[in-house]
């Protein structure tokens, strides 16, 4: 097959070259048993079945969403957790869309190998609700191979430009607000039936609507 030949399927034809080249000319009777050394007897991890990717090949970030419970005048922190399972000395970085809405702490470091770090992100208190409780921030967590023996004293923002010729990963973290949690409903020692439900009607339905009691209350 000539190289100027378009192909009607480029994946086929950029993934069973060896396949080709390798298979008998003659096509087997089809009760014979495919040989042992064609990609259909022992797929590669490549064309397994397909399952959750990690986060990173350098780092893997768990979780890959950060997660608030949204409370109005309220700093309100999460963490996520990077994991390091290779033997090199992995530098990061890490970014948001929104420098003056969040503290990360720590925003740089370094993770030894076969070890894992904490970063705890922390949004400052809002005095407003947002439309529909959407949040359009998103975090950037960039990594690279350090070089063995570094300190986090040594980690630049050089190292995580790509004018530096380093392997640079880049993982995008997105924010989302869930309902706080909502505290039990105080029972009164002495209750007459059906006090229980008149409780509930003035917190509201539910979870939800004693959320937007709340939220409504403070604006």
């Amino acid at each position: 097959m000539s190289e100027g030949k378009q192909e009607p399927n480029q994946y086929s034809s950029s993934l069973f070259p060896r396949f080709f080249l390798s298979r008998p000319s003659t096509p087997l009777p089809s009760s014979h048993p495919p040989p042992r050394d064609l990609p259909f007897a022992s797929p590669s991890p490549a064309m397994a079945s397909p399952g959750p990717a990690p986060a990173g090949e350098l780092l893997r970030i768990d979780p890959i969403e950060l997660r608030f419970p949204f409370e109005l005048k309220k700093q309100i922190s999460c963490s996520m957790q990077l994991s390091n399972l290779s033997d090199d000395y992995i530098a990061f970085k890490v970014k948001t869309t929104s420098p003056k809405k969040y503290s990360v702490r720590p925003n740089t470091g370094v993770v030894l190998p076969r070890s894992t770090c904490d970063v705890v992100v922390t949004m400052q208190a809002q005095r407003e609700v947002p439309s529909d409780m959407q949040c359009k921030d998103k975090f950037l967590v960039q990594s690279v191979v350090a070089p063995s023996g570094i300190n986090v004293k040594d980690v630049t923002g050089e190292m995580f430009m790509k004018e530096s010729g380093n392997k640079i990963e880049e993982v995008k973290l997105r924010v989302t607000y869930v309902a706080p949690p909502q505290p039990p409903s105080p029972v009164p020692e002495e209750s007459e039936e059906g006090s229980p439900s008149r409780v509930e009607s003035e917190n509201g339905d539910g979870p939800a609507g004693g959320f937007t009691r709340v939220s409504c209350h403070d604006c």
